[in-house]
């Protein structure tokens, strides 16, 4: 519940507007009860969050008994929410985000609010460092950044959801047998032809997130793919930070997980063609 009104907020924005975090991100409020503006999400984050790590429930208490920027109504960020801060292109900082975020960050991992429906006590969370995903018994305890806001139908979600319905996805059987290095990946696609079309390419991360569907597991694909393994599969999308060179991203479809691997493994993969998206 907005306890002071969206006007006091839009005073906040006049007085405290930050040039920092390009188009997308905006200091509404840059004391140490910082607030950020989210455009693209239609949320408010939490700037300055606690440094001290929580338990998943703990996480949760603490965002909902939160009173900050005129509202009453923080929570833990969904999954998606989580990831979408991430920026996977920035290899030249330590923190994977865009620096209006740096004050009171951590390279480690964050709570989401989604809890594993799959395994008993488990949830997401996200890391800072580099925008792997994976899920821990919430007795764990990890990094928390609060939000608000409904971003159900904002910029970000419409746009994935457009991109998702515009991929069209290899489905064969090689799918779930055939591994490659990333680079002979990369080529294998780019040397498909499939269906009477030769535009194959490899996803990229953002691309192959929108094929997770992590209410499924062992494999977390949509029930309309048939040939899917529950095993890792190489994205296109490369991880040029100088402490994990020659790595590039992956989607585990075990569960749904994120993560580097050395580029020059094999690996299971699925080329794609459609609406390029990067990265």
């Amino acid at each position: 519940m907005w306890k002071w009104g969206l006007s006091v907020i839009f005073v906040w924005v006049l007085i405290f507007s930050s040039a920092s975090g390009g188009d997308r991100f905006e200091i509404i409020r840059s004391d140490s009860a910082g607030v950020i503006r989210d455009k693209e999400l239609g949320v408010l984050w939490e700037k300055n969050s606690p440094l001290k790590t929580m338990k998943w429930q703990e996480g949760l208490t603490y965002c909902e008994s939160l009173n900050l920027g005129g509202s009453q109504s923080w929570r833990l960020p969904s999954y998606d929410e989580l990831i979408s801060i991430v920026d996977y292109e920035n290899n030249t900082s330590s923190i994977a985000t865009d620096e209006i975020f740096w004050d009171n960050m951590s390279r480690n991992y964050y709570w989401s609010g989604d809890a594993v429906s799959n395994k008993e006590k488990r949830s997401w969370a996200v890391a800072m460092v580099q925008g792997n995903s994976h899920y821990y018994h919430q007795g764990f305890s990890i990094n928390v950044k609060c939000v608000t806001g409904k971003s159900e139908n904002s910029p970000y979600m419409r746009d994935r959801s457009r991109l998702k319905a515009k991929l069209e996805w290899q489905d064969t059987p090689s799918n779930e047998t055939l591994t490659l290095s990333q680079p002979d990946a990369i080529k294998h696609c780019e040397k498909l032809t499939l269906n009477n079309k030769d535009d194959w390419r490899l996803p990229s991360l953002k691309e192959l997130q929108t094929l997770s569907e992590r209410d499924n597991f062992r494999p977390a694909t949509p029930k309309s793919i048939k040939y899917s393994a529950p095993e890792k599969y190489w994205t296109s999308t490369g991880k040029s930070r100088s402490e994990v060179p020659g790595h590039a991203f992956l989607v585990y479809f075990d569960y749904g997980d994120t993560g580097t691997w050395f580029g020059g493994k094999k690996l299971h993969f699925r080329c794609v063609r459609g609406d390029e998206q990067a990265p």
